[in-house]
């Protein structure tokens, strides 16, 4: 499938499986494929509509960026799948979480929405400065210089703190860095989205469908205080804890994953 955005890009949606409408959005650095390992769980009980961003995968770019166009390309799809396949179910990941829960107030089509670790860094200011923005500047200026390889190895090392040898694993399998080189671009732009994004209650007074949010135990202990932000925001958000997980259950524990998705959805849609 493809959905045309606003401002004329393209958006991918890959289809699979039978039952209810599940719309599933990705990361940072992802594409559609960071599913793989669940989808075929999923869609044994959804048809899933699974989204490449713009600027990843078949989805076409833009010369200019801002979240809103995300959230417009999302509003997007989620009115093309609504028109052939009714209400919505939403599940979203970190950055594309953020771009769900923007989505989430502006749309009357959705049925449920799962968030997992939506990023929200006001919890690492320190005097009302965040201390990990000046890394998101180095990468886009490193990327300003043409140095696609140099974002991807800043990004996996510096700001996800990855080991010199797992870089290096990913450096050496073509296939993952030919992916990961189709999308540098689009990463310093979405972590400056993160770094200043502001979570605002009173547009989500009028969500009132199931909402939940997943949370690893192992992650950092702002991703749960991102996730009780959003429960006083909203009230009726489920908080769902993934144990001994982090910010990739999808791919490190997809049995439970796939179990924790479904139960939610399963009962948003009885």
């Amino acid at each position: 499938m493809q959905v045309t955005a606003p401002d004329g890009v393209v958006i991918s949606v890959t289809v699979e499986g039978s039952g209810p409408p599940l719309l599933m959005v990705t990361g940072t650095g992802d594409d559609y494929t960071r599913y793989a390992r669940v989808a075929p769980t999923l869609a044994q009980s959804y048809t899933l509509y699974q989204v490449d961003r713009r600027g990843r995968g078949d989805s076409t770019d833009a010369p200019t960026h801002s979240f809103l166009d995300e959230v417009h390309d999302l509003l997007a799809v989620i009115d093309t799948v609504h028109a052939v396949a009714g209400p919505v179910n939403l599940l979203a990941h970190s950055y594309g979480g953020l771009v769900a829960l923007e989505a989430a107030w502006r749309s009357d089509k959705l049925k449920a929405v799962l968030l997992y670790e939506p990023p929200m860094p006001f919890y690492e200011r320190i005097e009302g400065v965040d201390p990990r923005k000046p890394l998101v500047i180095a990468m886009a200026e490193i990327l300003a210089k043409g140095d696609i390889d140099g974002v991807i190895t800043y990004y996996l090392r510096d700001f996800m703190g990855s080991s010199p040898d797992a870089v290096e694993r990913q450096r050496s399998n073509p296939k993952a860095w030919e992916r990961w080189r189709s999308m540098a671009r689009t990463v310093p732009r979405e972590l400056m989205i993160v770094r200043d994004y502001e979570f605002a209650a009173f547009k989500f007074v009028g969500v009132k469908y199931p909402f939940g949010v997943l949370v690893g135990g192992k992650s950092r202990g702002g991703m749960r205080n991102s996730a009780e932000r959003i429960k006083g925001g909203i009230p009726q958000t489920e908080i769902i804890e993934l144990p001994g997980e982090g910010h990739s259950a999808m791919t490190s524990s997809p049995e439970m994953f796939a179990s924790a998705v479904l139960a939610f959805f399963n009962g948003a849609n009885r």
